[in-house]
């Protein structure tokens, strides 16, 4: 029914979204945030220049 989709996409915003936004892990050069640290670390070769 329409009534329980709309009430489950709700919910569905309330649990998913503010995890979806979360980026504990931030870039201290430019600030670019990631969820997963080896994610932050692969980045900030960009900065460095050391791509081993």
């Amino acid at each position: 029914c329409q009534e329980g989709s709309r009430r489950y996409s709700q919910i569905l915003e309330l649990v998913v979204k503010p995890q979806a936004r979360e980026k504990p892990n931030g870039c201290f050069e430019c600030g670019k945030g990631f969820r997963w640290s080896f994610k932050l670390r692969k980045h900030q070769n960009i900065h460095t220049g050391d791509w081993a």
